[in-house]
């Protein structure tokens, strides 16, 4: 029983360390630069600690918000739920509803999910003619006024795109656009960088939308390897079990294992304790963590989406001077110094005499 508790309490400590406290203060930045009917995309790698940071934000704005007045204990000033995965070809906004009524406490929701204009299936004529679950969506956008919901946090948000064509995409994104200008909610979709999908897809969103990156640690940074291995001896220091191997030895190898994120590091480690307290010993061993560790084919997969994201985000040395050149500001390159050509051209018509010193004088 003791070691249940010793694990559950292992497994429930979250670890502060400097991405995440840097990302944080991004994050809540965005949040208080944006305005209402805006949206706010954090997207990392897998593991990275994106779900331990929605939590931890909804916490923080929900003590933030309530401190400036405004709130009785029926409001809930910030919100989090997870859209789920979708169990047919797209995404089920009906599903999404149903479970945030549930989050936001909605006293009815029970009624109006079972309420036959909110099913699945194909509405008969007689019974209205609108779209499937649009009660649905009408409770919950009178859900979030009447709860008094300013940030409404969607964890796990790239589940949203999952099985859609790049056309949906951008109505996907306007759908989502018009939920959080409606109801006067920031919306933060916080995913994978799956999510970048929906990033600029429409200029009129990308001029309401903030990013904020949540990045995983790299060796080839000194500084972040150091902090990497003060991490490292955290975890040591808070494992639930005896350990007769010493992790800091092992850097590199648990830095391949958790791809430099420290998600992935401490479901790993747990994943070892319990596999150690299961073996019937009670101290971790490193054949504990060689077992607990993902299949090489998981990390080949996990890297390649991580490295694709990453690429995503790193904007092309000469991205300014085609932004300059684009526009015909001077100093781009290609068209815009073309353009100054031609205006020379339209000075000097053809057949124009160029300028020249003529000889003066009466010859000798």
């Amino acid at each position: 029983m003791q070691s249940t508790q010793s694990v559950n309490a292992f497994k429930e400590t979250t670890l502060n360390h400097p991405r995440l406290a840097q990302t944080i203060k991004k994050l809540g930045l965005a949040i208080r630069q944006a305005e209402l009917g805006s949206l706010v995309f954090v997207f990392g790698p897998t593991g990275v600690g994106k779900s331990t940071l929605a939590g931890y934000m909804r916490e923080k704005l929900d003590m933030e918000l309530r401190a400036n007045g405004g709130f009785d204990a029926s409001s809930l000033p910030a919100a989090i739920i997870e859209a789920p995965y979708p169990d047919a070809r797209e995404f089920s906004w009906k599903e999404f509803y149903r479970r945030c009524l549930a989050v936001l406490h909605d006293p009815c929701a029970h009624k109006k999910v079972a309420d036959p204009r909110c099913a699945a299936f194909t509405w008969p004529a007689r019974l209205d003619s609108r779209a499937p679950g649009h009660e649905l969506r009408m409770a919950f956008e009178n859900a979030l006024l009447y709860r008094k919901v300013r940030v409404l946090i969607i964890d796990e948000a790239h589940h949203i795109a999952k099985g859609t064509s790049a056309a949906s995409l951008t109505e996907q994104l306007t759908y989502i656009k018009s939920l959080a200008n409606l109801t006067g909610t920031v919306f933060v979709m916080v995913g994978t960088y799956e999510l970048l999908a929906f990033r600029n897809l429409s200029g009129q969103v990308s001029r309401r939308s903030l990013d904020v990156h949540f990045p995983r640690y790299r060796l080839d940074d000194e500084q972040e390897k150091r902090i990497f291995h003060s991490i490292v001896k955290s975890f040591a220091h808070i494992l639930p079990l005896p350990c007769d191997v010493n992790l800091h030895e092992m850097m590199d190898e648990l830095y391949v294992g958790s791809l430099g994120c420290v998600g992935l590091l401490s479901g790993w480690l747990l994943k070892a304790v319990k596999l150690a307290i299961d073996d019937g010993d009670g101290t971790l061993r490193k054949c504990n963590l060689d077992d607990a560790m993902y299949s090489h084919d998981q990390m080949n997969k996990m890297i390649d989406e991580l490295l694709e994201g990453e690429q995503l985000l790193t904007p092309p040395k000469d991205s300014l001077n085609l932004l300059k050149t684009r526009l015909g500001v001077a100093g781009g390159i290609g068209p815009a110094k073309m353009d100054v050509s031609t205006e020379q051209k339209k000075r000097n018509p053809p057949f124009t005499r160029k300028p020249v010193r003529d000889p003066v004088g009466v010859p000798a």
